[in-house]
């Protein structure tokens, strides 16, 4: 976002239609998820059968008959929330509301570098205290814990709908992915180099900072783990940091061709097609998972064999089923916005 608006900027000399930005958003993510949200509420509950089929997967049909409005508003993170239709939705909404924002930034960024600058480095200071903040005034656990009580149904998880889904808890992601396109931007249009003894370092410290993001969530997990509220604001707040710092820089190295291996793996040819699949997969991946959940006749042994088998089969099952989506919703759609909007000023 940041990356190519700036560039386009550029292009077109400082002017900006912002409002035709924000439909060309709405246009491009709305049809297909309205399309989902249409199946959950209508043919869904005749697909199939079992004994967890009613419960399960009529409560999911109920929740998206009285909530529907919210997901194409996108602001089900915040109204009927005990209500939410898909579970998984949370993040349209969030990533739309910080879409909304970030013009209010990239654009200072571009026409008074300093204003821009302050703007951004604020905007990244509030969404890392806020997390912390908010962890310790309500007590909150470190992050969404994964246990099976929990997760059966993640629309009732109390943390998950008070705190994991909000767009002040997350925005955090998003303003670092904005200071990183920022870099590149920069790194880009001057031409400039980056020392080898800088790429080792970065390697180095990124490295660290992903590693830990990663895997310090097990210390929360620990049987004699006891509760510290400091200890959970802390990770609440920097661990989406630590991440960041290690994409960031994997995508910075990669795209000023300092990374030959792993760039040549990230760009492999047979991931374009998937690439072009991963937001219709992720529109209907809730739907495979509920139906294999809510088609169940059996208890099933979860051995890591048995996890990795199912993952596999989901995985596969999602993209062919994000395929259909693609091509009888999607694609025909995309292509009448480019008709529509083709010729409209940014």
């Amino acid at each position: 976002m940041c990356y190519l608006l700036l560039i386009e900027l550029d292009k077109r000399k400082g002017k900006l239609n912002i409002f035709l930005l924000y439909i060309a958003r709405y246009m491009r993510l709305t049809p297909s998820y309205l399309v989902v949200i249409g199946l959950y509420c209508t043919f869904f509950l005749r697909m199939a059968d079992g004994p967890l089929w009613d419960s399960r997967v009529k409560e999911e049909q109920e929740r998206c008959i009285k909530s529907w409005w919210t997901n194409i508003l996108y602001i089900n993170n915040y109204v009927n929330t005990d209500d939410m239709c898909m579970f998984q939705s949370w993040y349209l909404a969030t990533d739309y509301h910080l879409f909304i924002i970030a013009p209010f930034i990239i654009y200072p960024l571009w026409k008074w570098h300093k204003i821009g600058k302050i703007t951004l480095g604020v905007g990244i200071l509030i969404s890392v205290v806020t997390p912390f903040i908010i962890t310790v005034k309500d007590k909150l656990d470190p992050t969404l814990m994964i246990y099976a009580p929990e997760v059966y149904d993640l629309s009732k998880n109390v943390y998950f709908k008070t705190a994991y889904i909000k767009t002040h808890m997350r925005a955090g992601s998003y303003f670092f992915g904005l200071f990183v396109g920022y870099i590149l931007y920069k790194l880009q249009t001057k031409g400039i180099k980056i020392p080898k003894y800088v790429i080792w370092f970065g390697w180095l410290i990124s490295s660290v900072c992903g590693v830990l993001s990663m895997y310090s969530v097990i210390i929360f997990y620990h049987p004699h783990h006891q509760y510290n509220v400091f200890e959970a604001a802390v990770y609440a707040s920097l661990h989406r940091v630590g991440w960041c710092i290690f994409t960031g820089w994997v995508l910075t190295v990669c795209i000023t061709n300092n990374a030959t291996l792993v760039n040549k793996f990230l760009s492999w040819k047979p991931f374009i097609p998937l690439s072009r699949l991963t937001y219709c997969a992720y529109l209907i991946n809730g739907f495979i998972e509920i139906y294999s959940m809510g088609t169940l006749r059996k208890g099933t042994y979860m051995s890591k064999f048995e996890l990795g088998n199912k993952s596999a089969a989901h995985a596969i099952l999602t993209f062919i089923a994000a395929f259909l989506l693609c091509i009888l919703f999607e694609s025909p759609i995309h292509g009448l916005e480019k008709i529509v909007l083709g010729k409209g000023e940014m």
